[in-house]
């Protein structure tokens, strides 16, 4: 199954050189040629020297290949390809003088892109000539080999193909198979393994000087599509190597989670009635036993894992030898197949030329199957295939496939010689088998090859009434090509991710061997047979493309892509049916799409081709997911029904963790939808700067956000309140007595009580409540299982968190319901059933203490169900996305953007004014729908304050905090001073930012002495580092940069985290455990969440005396080459070290779980970022890089820091960590106040704003609205309901850590010392440390600061004094004004718009009918007034002019006069209420 294209091959020994005589090469030239035309001439004569030598190339090469024990023509094949390599190289060489990215045509400059990389012509001779030499011994080396029988030991002309490969295939003999498995492994990868370091260092050193980074990258360069093409091209978007690197995790983990698990769970349990004693039912497979030299189809085994085996199998085999098939028939029917739709035939030197037996060539040959064209380009017909073909359906199925090369080449054979390729590699793989999905249908091979396959039995005969028998032959076919196409995928896939991680140094070379079998049960699940395989061994070695220096990733783009083909294919065809049926031969209209497709060769983008090929451009796993529809169906059905595990390893502890030792066997296998419980400590688990730790508060995580709490400054915590499970298993927080917690909280569905208590057994308790005694054993009995519980829980978070499906979020959403599950049943019959208020223990005492809060899950059922809705409610609605500015009217759900986008933007120092205005807005609007919800959960949390004993949820927040000692009001009255000693310090920074800020907007700031909110570098306005550009002391002044040196010198991540580990092992702790090494995921692995973090997994204690300790620790990152992940790498490796620190107490007893946390929740983060003060210092960095740099000859020095420097540095710290202060205070100051007020008041906007105004002197961009708007609902942490004063107490905490230790160590200052140096810094933390949570946090910072010391910021002012006093100069200097008005809300309030009801429209529009009616009928009275009058006057004239008006009117003042200004009134009210009737009655 290997196509060799001449144009990128690099293979046999190297000798000599060419120069290609060309218009560049006459002589050298300053600057590049700019001429399109000269390029168009150069690029003519290159495609006839091209063929011309590529043929020569080919011709002997193909003459060694067919016999390859001719040492003559073994050296002409070395002479023709140092000559071909030669010229490649010149000609690369000769391409890159000219300067192409300035040309018009786009074909032209895509000639020039790929053409002017050398590849390992980049060499000099010496270097050249090695890797020849090397690469040709390793392929020689595989081909020559040959092994003794393991019957007949004396018989040692066994070679791979046949003979070896047939005894894999047919063989269930045990200590066979691993003979032969064995052996070929010490007869070819062992022998190889110095030639290969060698292969890969040339490689590399070629790879650099074409510009690449390394090999790999070299590799991958032609699925590369770059920003012109992207532009040229419709349908193609820009790919880089690593994006094309995540393209592929993506479509793995797709497959893997939907099919391949399943697949191997299936395999191994029908192999398990095989090989009972050597198969694991929930382990990885042998390597061994799957009918293959290297596990990578288990086509061979379908016979042993048929679902029907009655039915046939679709293997032919036998019908082909029985009708009399031979090898000139398989190959005619492969050339009928693509002649049907409209392909070409084979040409008569295929025919006469290619070797296709090689019993009739009586020579030793490569017999891996391969197509090869001789470069003849528009007028050649010299094709061919080498294949030792047999008569089988495997063969049968390759012709195929290598015809498929064939076809290829003939069809792009008018291509100039650089497009004569595939549009990327893996499609020229793809298109023999996509026709081999076409052949190996049913109906292809009994109607068209008239095959049948074996085993046929009568309808009805099955055992199974479950399928019919139509059901059971599909199942049978699907089943077959799953273990061809299916199983294959992780091994194609991780060849060549072992050789990038050996080229770009992440793979030691050292540690080859290991690092290849680590791969290979992590994607694969397979694992050798026998002991683990030393590093003596190469086993990749073993397979044909790692010596013959064949990319393989080709292979696994193949199989995604060609079910994407097919699918398309048949659709233009006109399948009907499902996609597994579909035969394509005979259909013209396929053909002609195809053909087409295959005539563009590589003159055009891969997406593009893909997108008319293929039916989009995007290469994803749903054509060959829905091609196994139906068998995914049965494998669920049958696994499940079985009990069997999916997948293997870590999976199936996932898988069991609702297996593990229960408390009610009658109840763990489903939670009633009415149960409640308490969690218990949760998995510790610390992201970069964001510990968050135990609180009382209730954070819920719905399903939407799986059971991961993330805020959006991505911090990460579980909190004490209790987590809860909705019927639909969504997930909420916990009240864990864990207080740093995994990212993934537990969840927690809650059993109805009973009004018996029942011990773990399930039978009631009998122990003696007062017993001091009963409760140490029942307390230890809850720790040691509930700490099961929590290992499997916390397994299933990682594995969650490193691999985002869907199935994995759903096993650790059911871990976790398990945990919280069982811990509610011994809170009911251990913590809530001891009276532990009169027990002598004060450490027994305390593990009751912490755990007494039931938290949320206090609540009724109907209540619990209505929080839980609530909380999924909020941040649902935080998932929104706004539009960009660009495009305000996007359509949100395809061209919108979500938070951390956002959070992006709001960073960016390119963006103006009013984008960031705009942006800042947006989101407020969509925090905005959260208003009438936070109003239910007030009521709600502070309902779980009361049961469970509070006056309101702050109270209950605040409890971590607090004890007998030290009560709520001590803790909110410290918090208040704490900051009203810092506020001075961030005024006077805050007044150098806004000046700053002024100079940079000018007339856009139309405040005078508050900040606008938008501007400040962050979403929030809480950490304004991203300005440290615009405010920098001294810009003539450059922090120190060390990520070239790390890069250069350390080359990949594990590397650099080894230095990390270097500070800590320095200072005194002891190294990472070898868990840590083997199991953390420090660089992105596919989909997953990329937050740092930290993780215990509450494994085996550290031993002080055992440096190979088996404790399991972790860190998750998505780590790159830089400071930055340097620096937090310090950070959350500090985390790992506080874990490690508490883990124990003393040699062996392990520290109970509700102890292995932070002394309250701001201790853990507050310690590892003291760690990170002397991380991130300028000199600690400057020193690494010199060691680096001159890793002998380094020789130690003290150096201070210059002012420039100093105070650069100070601003960059500052800017990071004390704006931070006032926003925490003032986040939990509000929801402290919002929760005492309980919705009594519904000004939450205006009351957040005044805070923010008053004690950030922060102002928002546009007047905002008191009530009806819910700004404070941007932050995350508010809708996941995460208290954050934590945050608080850590920045200010960190300080006096690091001050202390500075004492401790006796340096001269805070920021000079070099901690990092001093061997006793390290045992000073323990004493920090190594309690946990078995003391009062008080206690146990006093043991370390001093006695009667609590948390104070003198440490944090005089750290940054250096800092202020510049600040106070500035400020002196160009007069500004340090306070602001803190009363200035009403300013920035807009009047709050009335409410209209829905029917006032219709009253209002009523009115005005009815006004007009009055204004009409008042004139049609006046007019009969008028009338009367002109009668009346008429009349008057008649009668000599007298009336009675003046009479009546001199009677009617006379009367109103006599009346009292009381009768007045009283009358006019009269007669408005009269007039008021008549006009009712009117109207």
């Amino acid at each position: 199954m290997k196509w060799f294209c001449p144009r990128q091959r690099l293979t046999l020994a190297l000798l000599g050189s060419l120069f290609l005589a060309s218009s560049v090469a006459a002589g050298p030239r300053k600057e590049k040629i700019r001429d399109e035309g000269e390029a168009e001439e150069f690029m003519k004569e290159l495609d006839v020297r091209y063929s011309q030598e590529c043929n020569l190339e080919m011709v002997a090469r193909w003459d060694y290949m067919v016999d390859v024990l001719d040492n003559e023509k073994e050296k002409a094949a070395n002479e023709a390809s140092v000559r071909y390599l030669d010229f490649r190289g010149e000609a690369a060489l000769n391409a890159s003088k000219f300067d192409y990215g300035s040309f018009e045509s786009i074909d032209l400059y895509r000639k020039f892109r790929f053409l002017s990389k050398q590849g390992v012509g980049a060499l000099d001779v010496t270097d050249l000539n090695e890797y020849k030499t090397r690469q040709s011994r390793m392929e020689n080396i595989y081909s020559t080999a040959v092994i003794c029988d393991y019957h007949e030991p004396s018989k040692c002309d066994l070679t791979l193909d046949p003979d070896v490969e047939l005894i894999m295939a047919t063989s269930e003999d045990w200590e066979e198979l691993r003979y032969f498995w064995d052996q070929w492994r010490e007869m070819t990868g062992k022998l190889m393994r110095e030639d290969f370091i060698k292969y890969v260092e040339l490689s590399n050193k070629a790879a650099v000087i074409d510009g690449f980074s390394d090999a790999s990258d070299y590799w991958l360069n032609s699925y590369t599509v770059d920003g012109r093409e992207a532009a040229s091209y419709e349908g193609a978007n820009p790919v880089t190597q690593d994006q094309f690197r995540v393209m592929l995790d993506q479509v793995w983990q797709e497959v893997s989670t939907k099919l391949y698990k399943k697949l191997h769970s299936w395999v191994r349990w029908k192999m398990s009635e095989v090989y009972p004693e050597h198969v694991d039912l929930k382990g990885a497979m042998p390597a061994n036993i799957l009918g293959n030299m290297w596990a990578q189809d288990w086509v061979n085994i379908a016979d042993r894992v048929m679902p029907f085996k009655e039915f046939p199998t679709y293997d032919v085999s036998e019908s082909m030898v029985k009708n009399g098939w031979d090898i000139r028939q398989i190959f005619e029917s492969a050339q009928d197949f693509f002649q049907s739709i409209g392909l070409f035939p084979m040409t008569k030197t295929f025919w006469d030329e290619s070797v296709i037996n090689q019993t009739e060539w009586g020579k030793v040959m490569m017999c891996h199957a391969s197509a090869e064209d001789f470069c003849l380009g528009p007028e050649g017909e010299d094709f061919r295939i080498k294949m030792c073909t047999e008569v089988n359906m495997e063969d049968l199925v390759t012709v195929h496939h290598e015809m498929g090369h064939i076809e290829y080449f003939m069809a792009y054979r008018n291509q100039p010689h650089v497009f004569r390729d595939s549009a990327n590699p893996g499609f020229h793989e793809a298109i023999g088998d996509l026709i081999a999905l076409s052949v190996s249908t049913p109906s292809h091979l009994e109607n068209v090859l008239h095959l049948t396959p074996g085993g046929e039995v009568k309808p009805g005969t099955s055992s199974s009434s479950d399928y019919t028998d139509d059901e059971k032959r599909d199942l049978n076919f699907l089943m077959r090509m799953a273990l061809e196409k299916i199983a294959f995928l992780p091994f194609g896939y991780l060849i060549d991710k072992f050789r990038w991680g050996v080229f770009d140094g992440s793979i030691p070379t050292e540690q080859m061997n290991a690092a290849w079998w680590k791969l290979r049960e992590d994607f694969q699940g397979i694992t050798p047979p026998g002991e683990p395989r030393g590093e003596e061994f190469f086993d990749a070695g073993a397979k044909f493309h790692v010596p013959a220096n064949v990319p393989y990733i080709r292979y696994f783009v193949s199989f995604i892509t060609q079910f994407r083909f097919h699918a398309h294919l048949c659709q233009v065809a006109g399948h009907e049916g499902p996609l597994h049926t579909c035969d394509i031969y005979s259909n013209t209209d396929a053909g002609a799409v195809l053909r087409k497709a295959l005539e563009r060769g590589f003159s055009e983008p891969w997406p593009v081709v893909l997108k008319d090929l293929g039916g989009s451009p995007d290469m994803d796993s749903e054509a060959i997911i829905s091609y196994f529809d139906p068998l995914i169906r049965f494998l669920d059905d049958e696994l499940a029904k079985a009990g069997q595990c999916i997948g293997w390893g870590e999976d199936c502890v996932k898988s069991s963790a609702k297996m593990l030792p229960q408390k009610d066997p009658t109840t763990t296998e489903s939670i009633d939808e009415g149960s409640s419980a308490a969690s218990t400590s949760a998995s510790t688990t610390v992201t970069e700067d964001s510990t968050i730790v135990s609180t009382s508060a209730s954070t819920i995580v719905t399903e939407d956000s799986t059971s991961t709490i993330v805020t959006e400054d991505s911090t990460v915590t579980s909190t004490s309140a209790p987590t809860t499970v909705k019927e639909d298993s969504t997930v909420t927080s916990t009240s864990a007595p864990t207080t740093v917690s995994s990212t993934s909280a537990p969840s927690t569905t809650l059993p109805s009580y009973s009004s018996t208590v029942t011990g773990s057994t399930g039978e009631p308790v009998t122990d003696d409540p007062s017993s001091e005694e009963d409760a140490k054993l029942r307390m230890k009995e809850m720790d040691e299982s509930m700490t099961e519980y929590v290992q499997a829980s916390v397994l299933a978070d990682w594995n969650y968190e490193t691999s985002l499906t869907e199935e994995n979020k759903n096993y650790s959403i059911d871990a976790w319901v398990t945990v919280n599950k069982n811990f509610n049943e011994y809170y009911e019959s251990t913590i809530n059933y001891f009276d532990y208020s009169t027990f002598n223990s004060s450490d027994l005492k305390r593990q009751f203490e912490l755990q007494k809060n039931l938290g949320v899950a206090a609540l009724p059922k109907e209540d619990l169900q209505k929080l839980t809705d609530i909380v999924s409610s909020m941040l649902t609605t935080l998932s929104k996305r706004v539009c960009p500015v660009t495009n305000s009217d996007c359509s949100k759900e395809d061209d919108g953007i979500g938070l951390y986008e956002l959070e992006a933007k709001m960073t960016n120092d390119s963006e103006t004014y009013n984008n960031l205005k705009y942006y800042w807005l947006e989101w407020r609007k969509v925090s905005k729908e959260l208003l009438d919800d936070y109003k239910e959960y007030i009521t709600l949390q502070n309902e779980v304050a009361n049961l469970n004993g509070f006056n309101n949820s702050g109270l209950l927040w605040i409890e971590p905090y607090t004890d007998e000692e030290y009560t709520s009001d001590d803790f909110i009255s410290d918090i208040a001073e704490l900051w009203n000693k810092t506020k001075p310090f961030y005024a006077r920074l805050r007044a150098y930012v806004l000046y700053k800020l002024k100079d940079k907007y000018h007339d856009e700031i139309t405040t005078e002495d508050l900040i606008p909110a938008h501007i400040l570098g962050d979403m929030y306005g809480e950490n304004w580092e991203s300005l440290y550009d615009l405010v920098a002391p001294n810009n003539d002044t450059q922090l120190p940069n060390i990520t070239n040196v790390l890069e250069e010198k350390l080359g990949n991540v594990v590397n650099m985290t080894r230095v990390v580990e270097e500070f800590f092992t320095d200072i005194g702790f002891k190294p990472m455990t070898d868990k840590f090494w083997n199991n953390s995921t420090l660089e992105q692995q596919g989909d997953m969440v990329c937050q740092p973090s930290a993780w215990d997994f509450y494994d085996v204690p550290y031993e002080d005396f055992d440096p190979q300790v088996k404790g399991d620790f972790r860190i998750k990152m998505c780590a790159k080459m830089t400071q930055e992940d340097f620096i937090v790498l310090h950070h959350e490796m500090a985390h790992v070290k506080y874990m490690m620190a508490y883990s124990s107490r003393g040699d062996k007893e392990v520290m109970p779980i509700v102890f292995r946390d932070g002394a309250n929740p701001a201790f853990h983060e507050a310690l590892s970022k003291a760690i990170g003060l002397s991380a991130s210092n300028p000199e600690y960095l400057k020193y690494v890089a010199d060691k680096l740099q001159e890793p002998e000859g380094y020789t130690d020095h003290s150096v201070v820091m210059d002012n420039k420097t100093l105070e650069n540095y100070l601003m960059k710290v500052a800017l990071s960590k004390i704006p931070a202060l006032p926003f925490a205070y003032i986040l939990d100051s509000w929801r402290w106040d919002v929760f005492i007020d309980n919705n009594t008041n519904p000004d939450y906007n205006k009351r957040w704003w005044k805070l923010r105004i008053a004690e950030q002197g922060i102002a928002p961009p546009t007047k905002r609205f008191p009530n009806s708007e819910f700004d404070v609902g941007s932050k995350y942490d508010v809708a996941v309901s995460m208290p954050y004063i934590w945050r608080f107490v850590a920045q200010i905490l960190q300080f006096q850590i690091h001050h202390r230790l500075s004492e401790m160590i006796e340096c001269e200052d805070d920021i000079n010392c070099e901690i990092w140096k001093y061997k006793d810094a390290g045992q000073n933390l323990s004493t920090l440390m190594n309690p946990g949570r078995s003391r009062r946090w008080q206690s146990v910072l006093e043991d370390f600061l001093g006695p009667d010391t609590g948390v104070d910021p003198d440490a944090l002012i005089n750290y940054f004094k250096p800092l202020d006093d510049f600040l106070m100069d500035y400020i002196k200097t160009n007069n500004i004004n340090v306070t602001w008005d803190p009363n200035q809300i009403d300013k920035y309030m807009d009047k709050e718009r009335e409410e209209i009801s829905a029917i006032v429209p219709i009253i209002v529009g009523a009115v005005l009918a009815c006004m007009v009616l009055v204004v009409i009928i008042a004139y049609f009275i006046g007019q009969k007034k008028q009338k009367k009058k002109q009668k009346a006057l008429e009349s008057q004239v008649e009668s000599g002019g007298h009336t009675n008006m003046g009479m009546e009117m001199q009677e009617s003042k006379k009367d109103d006069s006599s009346d009292s200004e009381e009768e007045k009134e009283e009358k006019e009210e009269k007669e408005e209420e009269e007039e008021k009737e008549t006009d009712n009655e009117r109207f």
